[in-house]
Formats: structure tokens, sequence, C-alpha cells
């Protein structure tokens, strides 16, 4: 049968509001913009089982049935405001849903239809508001409990072919297994990339019993079996890397408190968390006044200026838009302070590349952030500030051997190291420094490996430091 597009959305976050509400799902990846800035692609991430729910309510109203057994897939996850079309096909007894975004496939939904219906026994309200479960992985192993299904007037607002086909029952265990993955287990570290299930009204018991059955590794699928209240079957999870701390400004001074640096003033251009943190401890713990700017991440930005405050140094925070720069400079002006150095950490979240050819929408989504701002920067500095500034560029080591994943990456990367090199040409002196960086643990590479890291921020160091000796001519 010719696959058929059935519908589209674009789903928004009081979308995601809204389901946490009737699923209590309250997972921080899904409403919480500033947690999941550094996770995924860099935003609220749509849960799996609101997807799930969204694309059966459509095929329920083409089909008008219920069903018997339904296999799920994500293959990727779907952010807000990204337009998600829902195709259909039949082959044989199954009917299989696909949900694409930017011409990739994100999920598959494999459904067996049933003229069978189960009683519904939810609990008419809302799923109580429960504090989420924090897990480590190894403590994982062999958990079990007992998962009550609720289902409050309003579960059916968006969900209206569900509640027609009286299909309310599945509609509440489907809300349960996203409360059980975000909230209990894994919990906060979770990732639901799929479930298996078959429904009858053999499984009579009102609540669901969970256990997990198998746990091997960090890296590999977290099954948990399921039964009762109509369904059987096996969630399949994934316990996903948390989030990178750095270190806290008292150990990068014990570490480095020798290498003295001059008394600069440094605006660390994304500077609240990662590489842009780390930096701005450095330069503070050794007598430097910096200047944290953040572009969503206020918390974070607060946080570091207060653990500097906090040690002795000298902290101010700003929000900078490297898109809209003169506007942004303005409040910098009002600080009043003669910057000597910029260091230049601006960065959306990277992501490997999903299509085979160059991803172009991508590459322009770097080159945005990457290489168009720089110019710019140099000219907002010299016409508001004195000429004698520096900038310090991150590159990266991916310039020299480019893996296919990061293609776009690397690409937006070689681009900024030539503009640079125009940009230094045009002014008739080296107002930008670049410096090909490794690969260092941050919430980019949230599963580096912690030994190596430590080799690769000695380079670091000793890099910031250099550039922060370095004479202005």
């Amino acid at each position: 049968m010719k696959t058929k597009l059935l519908t589209y959305k674009i789903f928004k976050k009081k979308d995601l509001i809204w389901f946490s509400r009737i699923s209590g799902d309250f997972n921080p990846i899904h409403i919480d913009e500033e947690y999941s800035r550094r996770i995924m692609k860099g935003s609220l991430v749509v849960p799996g089982m609101y997807l799930f729910l969204w694309s059966l309510n459509f095929l329920v109203k083409k089909v008008k049935s219920s069903i018997s057994y339904t296999k799920i897939n994500f293959h990727n996850t779907v952010n807000i405001n990204e337009k998600c079309y829902l195709f259909h096909q039949q082959i044989n007894n199954f009917h299989v849903l696909s949900l694409k975004t930017n011409n990739s496939t994100v999920a598959t939904f494999n459904i067996k239809l049933s003229d069978n219906h189960i009683r519904n026994v939810a609990t008419n309200t809302y799923p109580p508001k429960t504090k989420i479960k924090k897990f480590r992985f190894n403590e994982i192993k062999n958990l079990s409990g007992k998962l009550k299904t609720y289902f409050a007037a309003d579960n059916s607002k968006n969900f209206y072919y569900l509640k027609k086909n009286k299909l309310k029952n599945l509609l509440s265990n489907f809300l349960a297994f996203s409360r059980l993955v975000g909230m209990t287990v894994p919990g906060l570290n979770s990732l639901f990339t799929g479930l298996e299930l078959n429904i009858s009204n053999i499984y009579n018991k009102k609540n669901i019993s969970w256990n997990v059955s198998r746990h091997t590794n960090i890296k590999s699928l977290i099954y948990i079996n399921i039964k009762g209240n109509g369904i059987c079957g096996k969630i399949f999870t994934l316990f996903r890397p948390e989030l990178v701390d750095q270190p806290h400004i008292n150990e990068i001074y014990r570490r480095f408190k020798q290498r003295k640096v001059k008394n600069n003033v440094s605006l660390i251009i994304g500077g609240s968390r990662g590489l842009g943190e780390f930096t701005a401890k450095l330069l503070a713990s050794n007598a430097s006044t910096v200047i944290i700017s953040y572009l969503s991440g206020e918390k974070d930005a607060l946080r570091v200026k207060k653990e500097i405050v906090s040690f002795g140094g000298k902290a101010y925070c700003l929000k900078i838009d490297m898109l809209d720069l003169y506007k942004s400079f303005v409040k910098l002006k009002k600080l009043k302070l003669n910057i000597s150095q910029i260091f230049y950490y601006a960065s959306p979240m990277i992501r490997d590349s999903r299509i085979k050819k160059i991803d172009q929408k991508l590459l322009k989504k770097y080159d945005a952030i990457y290489v168009k701002p720089l110019k710019k920067l140099v000219e907002i500095m010299i016409q508001n500030f004195s000429k004698k500034f520096l900038i310090f560029y991150p590159s990266s080591i991916y310039v020299e051997k480019a893996p296919l994943k990061l293609r776009e990456y690397s690409m937006s990367k070689i681009k900024a190291e030539k503009e640079i090199k125009n940009i230094n040409t045009y002014f008739k002196k080296k107002y930008i420094y670049f410096s090909r960086l490794p690969i260092l643990l941050t919430d980019q590479n949230p599963s580096f490996s912690i030994n190596e890291n430590r080799k690769n921020i000695k380079f670091l160091v000793k890099e910031i430091l250099k550039f922060s000796k370095k004479e202005i001519k």
C-alpha cells in the first residue's frame, strides 16, 4: 500500500507543559529550557509517548478501531518548533506510522488492530506531582514497583479520537509509561527509545507491575517488563549521560595557581557553561576581571559569577546575542570596563549529520555563530572600546581530520579560520588568534574519556595562559 501523509504538527512549549501535567512526567528535558539547552539538540524535547499518542489518535480517526499489539522505535528526538509529519502505510496486517522531520525518520510505530476494548480503570484525576529520581546507572539494576494509571477530564483534549473510540485505558497506560521512564527509572537521566506491547483483557490486574529485566552496561538498552491493566510487554530505555559539571574555582586555582597572568578585563562570550565557564574561573582565579556572557543560560551565568565572587574575584554577567551584536554591546559599554581580551565560546548544540549530502541548513546555523559575527565583533570593539584588545577563538582538531558525522561542523570551523586570516589582513593587525583545541569533556561531549580529558585540559590551559600573556602591539 502506498505511503500517505496523514497530518503534521509543530509542537510548542505550551503543548509540552500540558502533556507534563496529564502524564505526570516533569522531566526537565521537556519543560525547562535552561536545563535542556545543555543536552540533546540544545532545546526542549517532545516526550516520546506524546508523539505516539498524537500519531495513534490520527490513525484511530482513520480506521476507527482499537489495537492488539504495537512496537515503537524512536530513532531520534523531536524538538519544540520542529515541523513533524505523520505518514501511514498498511503492510499486511500491520499499520505502519512513520514520523519525520527534515527528511529524517524520527520514529516508527507498527500497530495491529483489534475489535476488543479494555475497560478503563484509571483514577479520574491528574497524577500526583512526585520528585524525580536521580539514580546512578548501577542503582537501577533489579528495581521494581507498581504503576497506577490516571485519566483526568481534559486528558483527551488533544486525543479526541482515542476517547471517542473507547481507548481511555490505553491512553492512561501510555501516559503512565512516560511518567515511569521520565520520573522513576532511569528518571532524570533517561531517554525513551521504544516499547513492544500486547494488549488483551487477560492482563486484568488494575495496577501495572514493572521490573528492570535487562541492565548490562551504560551504553546498552535497559529493558523494563510491564504487565497489568490490559497490557503486557517491555519498555526500552537508555541511561542518558549526566550533565558535565566544570571543576570548582578552588580546584582550578589549586592546580594552576603558579601560572600568573596579567590583570586583564576579559569578556567570555558563552561563559555560563563548558569551556567558557572553565576559562572564566581560570582567569578570575589568576586576578583577571571577567564578564560572563550568556544567551539563555542566565541561571548558570549567575552561578558561575557567585562562585568567582565567593572566591574573592571580580565578575559580571551580561546577556549577549551574537546575532544582534550592536544592541548587546550598548549594555556592555555601560559597564565602563576597558576590555583587553575576548574569549569566543559562542556555540549552538553540535549534532551529528543525519543525511548523506551536506546539510545546508545545519551548516548555515553553524556559520551564523562561528563565522559571520567575527568581523562585526572586531568593528564594534574598535568603535566603542580601546583598540588594544585581542580575541581568542577556539577552533578544533576536526579541521585537520574531519569525521563524516561532523562534516558540517568541521566545514564551518575551516571557514572561520579563513575568515580570521582575512580579518587580520583587512585591519592590518592581528586581532584574532585561533587554536585548534582537542576534544574536551563538556555537555557537547558528555561521554568523553575522563583520563583523556585530563591531558587535553592541560593543553587548553596552556593555550589560554599563553594568549593572556600576549603583548598588544
